[in-house]
């Protein structure tokens, strides 16, 4: 076996087996025979149940009718405490009133979440999962400690995030070789 190198020419005794598994590596690199363009690129949700696409948008629809619910109760509650005089009406700066705005916001990013979703739009599921670290925030601090779930929503939009940046999910190969779902492992 001869080896060239830019100055000079080196000459080793090598066994044929030994050269032949060199040969046959080289070709495979050059080939790309060492990655399987069918293996998942990414994790699962949890590491069993749905991608991460399918997990985003799932806590999205989840996440929306929940802060859509939550907005109503918290003016529902608003409103009966006026009638009763336990609220002054020029109060502005109601924790209820603050909690219910706050939700309708969580509204907002929950749609564009589902959007960034549906339409692979990296950074809408990324602004979708600051919102869900900001409500943890707003919500320890109000001693709501209810809303520690939303970890469960954070997890999937960092990760599908990085996926989407990094080019391991992409329109072209979500459907044949990311998309999973527990219900039907491969559709």
């Amino acid at each position: 076996m001869s080896i060239d190198s830019s100055n000079s020419r080196v000459t080793l005794a090598v066994d044929a087996s030994v050269a032949e598994l060199i040969e046959t590596h080289k070709k495979a690199e050059e080939e790309g025979e060492d990655e399987d363009p069918d293996r998942r690129q990414t994790q699962l949700y949890c590491g069993s149940c749905c991608d991460m696409l399918c997990a985003s948008l799932t806590v999205n629809c989840l996440y929306v009718p929940w802060m859509i619910h939550s907005v109503m109760f918290n003016l529902s509650l608003y409103k009966e405490a006026m009638e009763m005089g336990l609220v002054e009406e020029d109060s502005r700066f109601n924790p209820l009133i603050l909690l219910a705005v706050k939700n309708g916001i969580g509204v907002v990013f929950g749609l564009i979440g589902i959007l960034g979703c549906c339409k692979m739009y990296k950074y809408c599921v990324l602004a979708t999962g600051i919102w869900f670290c900001v409500d943890i925030v707003w919500s320890c601090v109000s001693q709501r400690y209810v809303m520690l779930c939303l970890v469960f929503n954070i997890y999937p939009h960092f990760y599908l995030f990085e996926a989407l940046w990094s080019g391991k999910i992409t329109r072209d190969n979500y459907r044949w070789r990311e998309k999973h779902c527990c219900c039907k492992r491969k559709q």
